[in-house]
């Protein structure tokens, strides 16, 4: 008897107890609990304590479990930093076997200065770069695969970016296949094209980036600059080998043909009649041939309209001044109405 009590009271208070919960997450769904969020000032200054305490870190060589050495100089480092920040590192890492791990490496094709200066930004310090180095540091984070630093340095490299400097970095973006520095430069060369052509670099362009330019719509110079241009480019320089003298020459119809000949002046025309590079272009020598006919037939045209006019004010328009013009020596006639 005893123990059936205790039974129906045990079910009694376990069916309080199921009440108590349902109402109690019936509660907590009606009234979500509301917290408040961490300011982002307050963010900041916590992750800025981070990097401070990492920039530290690396100053003191604590606890450090990897050396990088360029040439004979030992730089040791953090598995898990140098792992974050670089592509190379990771891989690096990432393929160690289990028994044999490495505790160091040697990175060749970056100088000792380059690389303290690199590490120290991995490490959240970057007041020793300078505009001077900022080239060598893109070079060796690409080499790095340091994404955000190569971003960083792309980026001040075009802001300050000039006509003195513009060719090193157009080489340097193919060099390390950045689309984004190319596209960049020769949009700066196409703005820019009157200075850039003057310069004694300017047979450093490629043919395919020469053209791009060329059909750009916001080149400013004449087409008397452009063909002017065009020889220069074509003219082999003391840098380039045979086969890249005989390159150059055979593009010149190539790139006459890119640009709106027809533009030209006469002058132009009259200098291209007699150039060397385009008399030993057959080619070249067609479309300026082309050009001249076309002068030609502009010119007499123009000379037919100037009499046309003429006898029509002298004798009325309806003067058939044709026979003029031909080698008939019939007199002009009356046009019949």
């Amino acid at each position: 008897m005893a123990l059936n009590e205790d039974y129906e009271d045990y079910k009694r208070y376990d069916s309080k107890l199921v009440l108590y919960l349902q109402k109690k997450s019936e509660i907590k769904e009606q009234k979500p609990e509301i917290r408040k969020k961490i300011p982002n000032k307050i963010k900041s200054k916590i992750e800025k304590g981070v990097m401070h305490s990492w920039s530290h870190v690396f100053a003191r060589d604590k606890f450090c479990d990897f050396t990088i050495f360029i040439g004979d100089v030992e730089f040791p480092c953090h598995r898990f930093v140098i792992n974050a920040c670089s592509k190379f590192f990771e891989a690096l890492l990432r393929s160690d076997i289990k028994e044999i791990i490495k505790v160091s490496t040697t990175v060749h094709g970056i100088s000792e200065d380059i690389f303290r200066l690199v590490l120290g930004v991995m490490y959240g310090d970057s007041s020793a770069l300078t505009a001077e180095s900022m080239t060598g540091v893109w070079k060796a984070a690409h080499k790095l695969q340091i994404d955000f630093l190569m971003s960083a340095c792309e980026d001040f490299i075009l802001e300050n970016m000039n006509i003195k400097d513009c060719f090193s970095i157009y080489a340097d973006a193919h060099l390390l296949q950045s689309q984004k520095v190319l596209k960049s430069v020769l949009n700066f060369m196409t703005e820019n094209f009157a200075s850039v052509a003057k310069s004694e670099n300017f047979g450093e362009l490629l043919y395919e980036d020469f053209v791009n330019i060329l059909l750009m719509k916001n080149v400013s110079v004449s087409v008397d600059f452009q063909i002017e241009s065009i020889l220069k480019w074509c003219v082999p320089s003391k840098s380039d080998d045979t086969q890249g003298s005989e390159c150059r020459v055979s593009k010149l119809s190539n790139l006459l043909q890119v640009i709106q000949m027809s533009k030209m002046s006469k002058k132009c025309l009259a200098s291209l009649l007699t150039n060397k590079l385009v008399q030993e272009d057959t080619a070249a020598v067609a479309l300026v041939n082309a050009q001249a006919a076309k002068k030609v037939l502009e010119c007499d045209y123009d000379s037919h309209r100037r009499s046309q006019d003429f006898f029509s004010e002298g004798f009325g328009e309806d003067i058939d001044i044709s026979p003029l013009l031909s080698p008939s020596p019939h007199p002009p006639k009356r046009k019949q109405k």
